[in-house]
């Protein structure tokens, strides 16, 4: 083999941590097909796709497994870990300026300004901002993008009202005098140890899979590296089965991030490779360095595959996923792939299911099985060499009997007749809790019967949804597309209500983190008890040096922009009764709800387009769907498994509650042994991963 091709091919293949392959295993990694000339009729591409070299597991390393927490003492030498960079932790957060948002953003219409606010002239900034994944390091001097950096509410720009595009843009008035913004820590997420060691492993770029009980921690650990990484800048993106899912961790769904569509499932392997050369596709994917797959239960086997060849084919690398850093998290034992091997992974033939068999048939590829839906059985990810880490520290629950138990749910062991009477007679103070049900059809009812027998006044509040687009990223021109009520599509899955009634009285839950030091959280349960009546001087605000501290202060990425569209929010027409909800919580806090604005960044390039929703983040809570409540704490809970079908389905509902005393479960207690004996290859998996 000639030398110089045997120096090409050592560049082309690299270790997992950096080092090139030796000439002696070079002829390992090639196909004899790629030697073979072009037969008639084959194209280009047919060509170029068969002489693909190919990876084997076999020429990749053991998988390291970090199962239990290591002091320095008990280090088992599997993971070098690195000292995290204080220095690094110690840069403070920025507000996010104009310059990190797309250049129409900040074009707020005029009546943004017009609300009387106390301090206007005082509230202008010169706002200091630093590179966080999704600004620009102006401390340090750097640009990274040619728009304008003037502060946003600055910017003399316009944008359309949000339910009528056509009307014509109002300017913004610029009358305020330029003042030093008081720049305010964006803490981390405080880490246990367990989780403090993971998030280093993370930094050290190996790919993780790491794992753990529900209230373990994990979208603690994800929000801790990637602000981390981001910091380090470094593109981070994060994905998600579901609309849902992604909106809760600020990514995106799969598809979205692949450039897919449902047709997209039905084409062959090979096209589904060539559609990484989309233009924008394309560069998305190559700009990726750390991918992060979240959910990665509901991910299927042939999803991950398609995912794994669509990041090759972009980065032109046969390195798992492109040679990204992956890091997948989940719980194999919640939620399962839904609708799994829909089409056939080589052919996009859609394929037979046979029920009694539970097996899936093409006429040109054989059968595939049940059994190997999850994407831990799929051929990439063995390829991937994950370090895997189990998280063991319960956080959400802190009763030993209702932990026991609740592993015993997770992992399908058989619950004795003591465990089955302390979850069905125990006492409980269920008063005004949120009933889970298995299927949307109920939940929907049982909310509309509730909220119907309230005799009080209802309020009504329609979302202000937003897309801000960069000009350079007219691939994403269908975020604009809005529905009959005026909200955008895109948002539809949103944990937000487009709209969203209140009635006095009324069980609600709160779906953002309000005030952790007083426990109000994603999750919180409570009853609208009053109103307060509009006033702008009460509304959440940046803090200045004026106010460091205001009382409801806005924090964390695009706070400008969040400041700005809450201060909209209630001065629209479309909202004739002006009162925030006044909700009093189980935990006796008594809180006004003011709107929040949840920013979500999209585009493949800086400044990034904006997708936004401002919103009261309250929903109805008398009932809820066991797959809406997955990643909520619920204080009291009702669960209803009647209806129950899925494995994973009983664990997810019961590991909602903090205690046995908030939970009461209604029904037969047959509905307790859906998912008896677990999923047996999950099972395995974990035997043969973590020990248990």
């Amino acid at each position: 083999m000639p030398a110089s091709f045997t120096g090409f091919l050592s560049n082309l293949f690299p270790g997992q941590n950096g080092a090139t392959a030796e000439a002696d295993n070079i002829p390992q990694l090639l196909d004899a097909q790629a030697f073979v000339p072009r037969a008639s009729g084959e194209s280009e591409d047919d060509e170029r796709l068969r002489k693909r070299p190919r990876i084997t597991e076999s020429m990749l390393p053991e998988p390291e497994v970090i199962s239990l927490v290591s002091s320095d003492e008990e280090d088992n030498g599997l993971v070098k870990r690195t000292k995290r960079s204080h220095a690094q932790d110690s840069i403070l957060n920025g507000y996010c300026s104009g310059k990190a948002a797309s250049p129409q953003f900040g074009q707020i219409k005029e009546e943004a300004n017009a609300i009387p606010y106390p301090g206007v002239e005082d509230d202008k900034v010169n706002r200091a901002t630093r590179e966080d994944g999704m600004g620009l390091n102006t401390e340090l001097g750097q640009k990274t993008s040619t728009f304008s950096t003037e502060p946003l509410l600055d910017t003399l720009s316009t944008i359309p009202a949000p339910n009528n595009p056509e009307e014509q843009p109002q300017p913004i008035h610029q009358d305020r005098e330029p003042q030093d913004q008081a720049r305010v820590p964006i803490k981390e997420p405080e880490l246990c140890p367990e989780q403090a060691e993971l998030v280093d492993i993370i930094m050290s770029r190996r790919n993780v899979f790491y794992t753990g009980s529900a209230g373990c921690g994990k979208s603690t650990v994800l929000k801790a590296f990637t602000k981390r990484l981001r910091d380090r800048g470094l593109r981070v993106d994060i994905v998600a089965p579901t609309g849902i899912s992604a909106l809760g961790v600020g990514g995106s769904t799969t598809f979205v991030y692949a450039g897919w569509s449902l047709s997209s499932l039905k084409q062959p392997l090979n096209k589904v490779r060539l559609g990484a050369h989309g233009k924008y596709v394309r560069k998305r994917l190559k700009d990726t360095d750390v991918l992060v797959i979240d959910e990665i239960s509901m991910v299927e086997n042939f999803h991950f595959e398609r995912l794994n060849a669509i990041m090759q084919e972009a980065r032109m690398s046969y390195l798992p996923f492109g040679g990204v850093q992956l890091v997948v998290t989940g719980d194999f034992h919640q939620l399962p792939p839904v609708k799994p091997f829909e089409h056939c992974l080589q052919c996009g033939e859609e394929l037979i299911h046979n029920r009694s068999e539970e097996s899936y048939s093409c006429k040109t590829h054989g059968i595939f099985h049940d059994e190997d839906k999850w994407a831990f059985k799929s051929a990439a990810w063995s390829l991937c060499n994950f370090v895997y880490f189990h998280l063991r520290t319960i956080h959400r629950q802190n009763d030993e009997t209702f932990i026991k138990i609740l592993q015993k749910c997770r992992i399908g062991e058989s619950l004795t007749g003591e465990d089955t009477d302390i979850l069905m007679n125990h006492p409980c103070r269920i008063g005004n809790a949120t009933k889970l049900y298995a299927r949307r059809e109920e939940v929907r009812r049982q909310n509309q019967i509730r909220f119907d027998k309230l005799l009080s006044e209802k309020y009504s509040y329609p979302c202000l949804d937003e897309f801000n687009m960069n000009p350079d990223h007219q691939n994403l021109d269908r975020h604009h597309k809005r529905s009959y009520d005026g909200s955008l599509e895109s948002l539809k899955d949103h944990r937000f209500e487009a709209t969203v009634e209140f009635k006095k009285g009324m069980l609600v839950v709160l779906l953002t983190n309000l005030d952790l030091g007083r426990k109000l959280c994603n999750g919180s349960q409570g009853i609208i008890c009053g109103y307060e009546e509009f006033d702008p001087n009460k509304l959440p605000k940046l803090a200045t040096k004026k106010d460091p501290t205001p009382e409801n202060a806005i924090h964390g990425d695009y706070a400008e922009m969040r400041e700005v569209y809450i201060r909209r929010f209630m001065d629209r027409k479309q909202i004739t009764k002006k009162f925030w909800p006044i909700v009093k919580f189980h935990n006796n806090e008594v809180r006004t709800i003011y709107a929040d604005c949840s920013v979500h960044p999209l585009g493949n390039k800086e400044p990034y387009s904006l997708l936004s929703r401002t919103q009261i983040p309250l929903a109805p809570a008398w009932a809820m769907s066991i797959h809406k409540s997955q990643s909520l704490t619920l204080d009291r809970v009702i669960v209803d498994l009647t209806r129950a079908w899925e494995e994973g389905q009983v664990y997810v509902a019961l590991s909602r509650a903090t205690s046995l005393s908030g939970l009461k479960i209604e029904g037969d207690p047959k509905g307790l042994m859906v998912g008896k004996g677990g999923n047996s290859e999950v099972r395995k998996f974990h035997r043969e991963k973590f020990g248990i």
